[in-house]
């Protein structure tokens, strides 16, 4: 109950909630006795506040000792309204605090005595020029929208970045030289106008992809005719038609993975089905296609627009793999295993870093994929057997080869018999590919905020030794080039927290228990499982699980700074969603409804969906309405727990069929057979178990 450090003496208003979080941290900690209350109380109060209340702390009263005391708190240090307006108009200052913290510290002095158009100027005169000069200029709706644009303005300029995409010749117009950062105002600026051309740039790129589709079709029709010309041997010159650069490979076009978006398109309509996997020609492995040396390890890297992934052979790393779940499959439909996953810098000569986390398979050459080539805008230029960087234009001359495999494209591996539903997943393989993605939703801010009250709460490092740091390093190593988490330089640090998985990995978290006890709770509700069940209808069902879901959904800039976790080796904060966080729940429920909310056939509770239809016909048609959805919104999906076109699958823990729903036999017969409890954790997990199917 400190108080502002400015000022020791507030307005009652000001005092509400420090002593909603007392009472909150009695009603936690069980605290229910008079006297235990006072006592706690009085040894939490700060030296100044106890001089002024010593009278009652020398002499309590012999009932109502903690109700005594705090009324006499409040009172005594209650400022008048006339205190209170002076403080705001002479002696207010901006400090540490960022723009919307100051305009929230000013609206509690001021109350109701003053309007918002006055505080707005006052607020103004405190910010500096030119943060002033800019928000003045800007016309918004709202004061918090002010704010919120001022806290950009005048955050600092971090002097690393974890993460980031480095600037060339090419993209930037600087020659060369130390270049110069630009202004946070002008930054802002820039941001207006390049929303403005973002916008352009999608109606255009409708366009431009019906002419690549177009152009596409025409040259393998083209490839497809017989060769009837030979060259003569005469001295008359044959004139040939000039071959055409090529972006990408008609195939990966019709295959719809992300090859199309980074290539200079973004958000260039739908992506087609690809055509089923072709079988292995007579003569296939006198095919030639290009290789590129890597200078830093020595591989010779296929480059192949049609595999969806990139990736290492196996036989590459020195040590026991253990075979993980993702499946792939080459162009003659070989099954592919793979072993997790390698980050390694590839060296092109292209005077840029290349990092990239490949996938470790049973595959005799390494490959740079789609996916690779996409990320960092290389083209092939197939006639001149090179690799062109459209952001510094230089580029890396390839060599011709026969591979033993290519066009390598990731398995479904969902729980779906072959037939029609296998089919449709293969169309839409693209949502399964491995990747980073957040959720876009056009009409809806799907980020996740975090509104605090009370200071930053900070904590010290937890030691990490041996098997537990390596871990840690390697965790975050890769979430910093998933730009998952990012450098930082926040005043609140939360401890980190390894959670041993079934697999022996570790996830990485934060101990977020001091964030979430400052964080306002945001209300949305939770779908009741009972209701969301009971409101199914249908003979046929299937789930789509997300993967990921919560490093899916984007943290507000303005409160990534909050998520801080502090390591032994560093301050690192969250771009996404993390697990721990208070109200993460709310935000990605409020985001599916808000996706789902023009598909009646589909529910969600959280990162679960299930569709219901009546026919199979209908079924189908369902789900390409979902997939087309969660394409649109760069949502990936989980195969390996996806159920499709069941006429009995299992959702959040109940049997669902065209009957209703149950709870499953295995959990019944776990009820039956659990133990007497033997203590009250025991007691806790019977409890639990049997309220969840409690209806």
């Amino acid at each position: 109950m400190g108080g502002d450090q400015a000022t020791r003496r507030g307005s009652s208003a000001m005092l509400e909630p420090e002593n909603a979080l007392a009472e909150s941290a009695f009603q936690s900690n069980r605290i229910i006795k008079d006297s235990s209350r006072y006592n706690l109380l009085v040894s939490n109060l700060p030296p100044e506040v106890a001089q002024e209340v010593s009278d009652i702390i020398l002499a309590p009263p012999a009932e109502h000792r903690y109700e005594t005391l705090k009324a006499a708190v409040i009172s005594r240090l209650a400022a008048s309204a006339d205190q209170q307006l002076h403080q705001l108009l002479n002696e207010v200052q901006l400090g540490d605090r960022t723009p919307s913290q100051l305009l929230r510290y000013m609206r509690r002095l001021a109350g109701n005595a003053i309007s918002d158009e006055a505080l707005r100027i006052r607020w103004l005169d405190l910010l500096p020029s030119q943060a002033s000069r800019m928000c003045r200029v800007l016309r918004t709706s709202t004061l918090d929208e002010l704010a919120t644009l001022a806290d950009e303005l005048v955050a600092p300029t971090p002097s690393v970045s974890a993460v980031s995409r480095p600037s060339s010749p090419a993209s930037s117009g600087i020659v060369s030289g130390t270049t110069t950062p630009l202004p946070q105002h002008e930054i802002v600026s820039l941001r207006l106008v390049m929303s403005q051309i973002s916008a352009t740039l999608q109606q255009q790129s409708l366009v431009l992809q019906s002419i690549l589709t177009a152009l596409a079709t025409k040259q393998q029709q083209q490839q497809q005719q017989p060769q009837t010309q030979r060259r003569s041997r005469s001295r008359t010159p044959i004139v040939h038609r000039k071959p055409s650069m090529v972006l990408v490979s008609s195939e990966i076009r019709k295959r719809g993975n992300a090859v199309q978006a980074s290539m200079l398109l973004p958000d260039a309509g739908k992506l087609l089905a690809p055509p089923p996997p072709q079988a292995a020609a007579v003569g296939a492995n006198d095919e030639q296609r290009l290789h590129v040396l890597d200078r830093s390890s020595g591989l010779r890297f296929l480059v192949d627009t049609g595999s969806a992934v990139s990736l290492l052979p196996r036989n590459f790393l020195k040590r026991t793999l253990q075979r993980g779940p993702l499946k792939l499959s080459a162009a003659n439909a070989t099954s592919i295993d793979t072993y997790g996953a390698h980050h390694m810098d590839v060296d092109l000569r292209l005077h840029r870093p290349l990092s990239w986390k490949f996938i470790v398979a049973d595959v005799s050459n390494p490959i740079l994929g789609a996916d690779f080539l996409a990320h960092y805008g290389l083209v092939v230029d197939v006639k001149r057997k090179r690799i062109l960087d459209t952001d510094t234009s230089r580029h890396a001359t390839c060599s011709l080869k026969s591979p033993e495999i290519h066009s390598v494209e990731v398995c479904i591996s969902a729980d779906v018999a072959e037939g029609i539903f296998a089919d449709l997943m293969r169309q839409y393989s693209d949502l399964a590919t491995p990747g980073s993605t957040t959720i876009a939703l056009p009409d809806l801010d799907a980020q996740h905020h975090i509104t605090t009250t009370g200071p930053p709460a900070a904590a010290k490092a937890r030691r990490l030794l041996g098997p537990r740091l390596e871990a840690a390093l390697a965790e975050f190593k890769v979430l910093l080039e998933m730009g998952i988490v990012r450098l930082s330089d926040s005043s609140w640090a939360s401890p980190l927290r390894l959670v041993l998985k079934p697999d022996g990995t570790y996830r990485i978290t934060g101990d977020y228990r001091q964030l979430n006890s400052r964080t306002v709770p945001d209300r949305y509700p939770l779908p009741i499982i009972e209701d969301l069940l009971l409101a199914l209808g249908g003979t046929i069902f299937s789930v789509v699980d997300l993967k990921k879901a919560f490093y899916q959904l984007p943290i507000a800039p303005e409160d990534a700074h909050k998520t801080a976790i502090i390591t032994p080796f560093g301050l690192f904060e969250f771009t996404r969603s993390s697990l721990g966080l208070r109200n993460a729940a709310q935000s990605l429920q409020r985001a599916m409804d808000q996706l789902l909310r023009d598909l009646p056939f589909a529910r969600a509770y959280l990162d679960d969906i299930i569709v219901a239809s009546n026919n199979e016909e209908e079924h189908v048609g369902h789900l390409r309405t979902l997939f087309d959805v969660l394409r649109a919104a760069n949502i990936k999906v989980n195969p390996e727990k996806c159920v499709l076109g069941k006429k009995q699958v299992t959702y959040l823990g109940y049997l669902v069929s065209a009957e209703g729903s149950r709870p499953p036999q295995d959990r019944i017969d776990a009820i039956q057979a659990f133990p007497k409890p033997g203590n009250s954790a025991q007691l806790r997990r019977l409890l639990g178990l049997i309220n969840y199917y409690r209806r």
